[in-house]
């Protein structure tokens, strides 16, 4: 049975937010900036929040792998992990996500960072450990 995970990332305050909530149409829903005078807890919708959901895959270093995450395996130029077609997968260097991630290709690779943090990891340089 795979891990449900999923986390966010917060364009307003640039951090990744792992508090949230996820509607039943899989919208974002966080508390608001401002407070209401009612009883009760509010949440609302929050398009400053990316929803990136948890592969159910590890790197080599036992690190999540999620969507938005880039991956390196020392050699080859780093790659995004995306969600396409219903399957994990990571972009090539036209941006075309052609490789199913698995476990065996994840084991062996490392989480480098992630598209909104350090995105220059994906500018054709080598990827280092």
């Amino acid at each position: 049975m795979r891990e449900l995970k999923f986390r966010a990332w917060d364009s307003k305050e640039k951090w990744m937010d792992f508090e949230f909530y996820i509607s039943s149409e899989g919208e974002a829903l966080d508390y608001p900036l401002i407070t209401y005078d009612t009883p009760n807890t509010e949440i609302e919708p929050a398009s400053h929040l990316t929803v990136m959901q948890f592969t159910g895959l590890k790197d080599k270093n036992g690190l999540d792998i999620y969507e938005g995450d880039i991956l390196g395996d020392g050699e080859a130029v780093a790659r995004e992990v995306v969600f396409e077609d219903g399957a994990f997968r990571l972009n090539d260097n036209d941006n075309h996500a052609n490789q199913l991630i698995s476990p065996f290709p994840a084991s062996k690779m490392l989480v480098l960072g992630n598209i909104h943090e350090s995105p220059d990891l994906l500018r054709g340089d080598k990827c280092s450990q």
